[in-house]
């Protein structure tokens, strides 16, 4: 049996395995606390996905790497939650087709559905969110185009601030 570490005074402590999910979550709150937040959009964040995208395979910085890292963590639940409604409307408003190329069955929305979706899609779509302000600093060597960082713009320093 495996002993619990004890307090200064000798009493048993009770420890309990952190889930990682909860940590990470727990430090992107407590990183808001210290830094603000940032309201934005579900079609805020949709937009940022694929400047991230490009930053995520680059080398930089511990600390740039990290803050991105953190954004990413952040945002995921929310993406895949929003991916999975937009599934799900789909599904409720489209009808199955078999993909000729992979065999599978997919869904597509039907032509007197689609201004509903479109409709409840924008919905989702201004839905806003509370993100933590990380204050990403890219490394000033690091060549991006600007249209690149645009819809990360919020989140950038400068580097000495």
């Amino acid at each position: 049996m495996e002993s619990l570490p004890t307090t200064r005074k000798g009493e048993k402590m009770a420890v309990k395995k952190a889930n990682p999910k909860v940590v990470m979550l727990a430090a992107a709150q407590e990183t808001a606390t210290r830094q603000g937040v940032i309201t934005m959009t579900m079609a805020d964040i949709l937009e940022m996905q694929p400047a991230l995208a490009v930053l995520l395979p680059l080398r930089m910085q511990a600390s740039a790497s990290f803050r991105i890292m953190q954004l990413c963590n952040f945002l995921n639940p929310h993406l895949r939650a929003f991916q999975e409604a937009r599934n799900k409307l789909i599904r409720e408003l489209g009808e199955a087709y078999k993909d000729e190329k992979t065999g599978r069955e997919e869904y597509r929305v039907t032509e007197e559905n689609g201004a509903q979706y479109q409709e409840q899609v924008d919905a989702l779509a201004a839905v806003t969110i509370e993100v933590p302000a990380f204050k990403i600093v890219l490394p000033p060597t690091l060549e991006v185009a600007p249209g690149v960082l645009l819809p990360l713009e919020r989140f950038l320093g400068v580097p000495g601030e």
